[in-house]
């Protein structure tokens, strides 16, 4: 594949891209046995038709028995010009997940966080309040959702916490994983590149400037 890049096929010319870009159903089958390695259990991985930002923590959801992690990679990455640099993206985005779904923030629940002197007073406020619809949402978690409700500026808390979980889990991995930490730097820098070239040219709010900076200070 590699000798056709940037050359004409007809009256088409490939981009160099196709020769380094990493296709999902090429290497599901390695990735697969990767991700059941790190998990030390079964994994079901997924493809996204539309890719997502890299730098987005995705957190993988349960399957229909609740118990194996949902992974969702994209179907394509084609990121980087070195095939290596775009299978370790691949490699990246499963770590993250698989450190969300076992220790993230969508494992919170109100009972733990009773047992916490710091919160054992929101989480019983948060146990007797009605169950409404929250605005937040930073994850699909109800349990989360009432604690915030309760909360002194949850809003700010809900804008804030899946940028400092962010943070949390690219710091697990690097502590965990050295040697993914190349491939890690690697795919957080891209991903604040893109963030700056594809920053808005009007003023965004203050709730939104808050968020992006803290996201440019940990990347």
């Amino acid at each position: 594949m590699s000798r056709l890049a940037g050359k004409s096929v007809g009256a088409l010319v490939l981009p160099a891209s196709f020769a380094t870009g990493v296709r999902f159903e090429e290497r599901q089958r390695v990735f697969s046995l990767f991700a059941e390695a790190i998990a030390g259990r079964f994994v079901h991985l997924s493809p996204l038709e539309q890719a997502f930002p890299m730098r987005a923590i995705v957190t993988a959801i349960s399957d229909a028995t609740g118990e194996a992690p949902v992974i969702v990679l994209p179907s394509v990455i084609d990121d980087f010009p070195d095939t290596r640099h775009n299978s370790g993206a691949y490699r990246i985005a499963i770590l993250r997940q698989i450190e969300s779904f076992e220790n993230g923030i969508s494992t919170f629940d109100l009972r733990s966080a009773s047992e916490h002197p710091g919160l054992a007073g929101l989480a019983g406020l948060a146990e007797a309040a009605p169950q409404l619809p929250s605005p937040y949402r930073p994850v699909a978690n109800g349990d989360l959702d009432r604690f915030l409700l309760v909360s002194p500026h949850g809003d700010v808390v809900s804008l804030v916490l899946p940028v400092v979980e962010s943070l949390r889990i690219d710091s697990t991995l690097s502590r965990r994983f050295p040697g993914a930490r190349a491939d890690l730097h690697r795919v957080r820098r891209h991903s604040l590149l893109a963030r700056e070239e594809s920053a808005p040219a009007s003023e965004p709010s203050a709730g939104v400037s808050m968020a992006g900076l803290a996201l440019d200070l940990i990347r």
